[in-house]
């Protein structure tokens, strides 16, 4: 894993934009990239598509970076689900998982972030059950 860099270049609200402001943030020397599988703020895809264009042009390598994303819970996301929402929450977790790493045409992710609890009353039954599964993940697909 590269080091963790002091900055991370931010992915949401960039929408179409997404590509090229992810490559131009690689040649710009971020080597730090924070996304989320979460259409409703975020295209991951495009992170995927600028990361592919800053590997074609011999920016960067995948080694040089650290890639870091997020699982939402449903109550976070619209309609553009990245996993089934009848499955139970592990379930959730590994789809989001390799949803993200084909997005980011990568076999890894170097860190994997809950991206809000479960609800805004404290730590749920359901957080630690998505905690544990996005452990289990590792941040691949593995």
């Amino acid at each position: 894993m590269p080091p963790i860099p002091d900055f991370l270049y931010g992915t949401a609200w960039k929408e179409d934009r997404t590509p090229a402001l992810t490559e131009l943030a690689l040649r710009m020397g971020f080597r730090g990239i924070d996304t989320a599988n979460q259409r409703r703020h975020y295209f991951e895809a495009g992170v995927g598509q600028g990361l592919a264009a800053a590997y074609r042009a011999g920016v960067v390598t995948r080694a040089d970076l650290f890639l870091q994303t997020k699982f939402t819970y449903q109550g976070g996301q619209d309609h553009r689900l990245p996993y089934d929402p009848a499955a139970g929450l592990p379930t959730q977790v590994a789809q989001s998982m390799a949803s993200s790493l084909e997005h980011l045409g990568t076999d890894h992710v170097d860190s994997y972030v809950l991206h809000g609890p479960a609800s805004g009353r404290g730590w749920t039954r359901d957080d630690a059950e998505v905690w544990a599964a996005m452990g289990a993940t590792r941040g691949s697909s593995a």
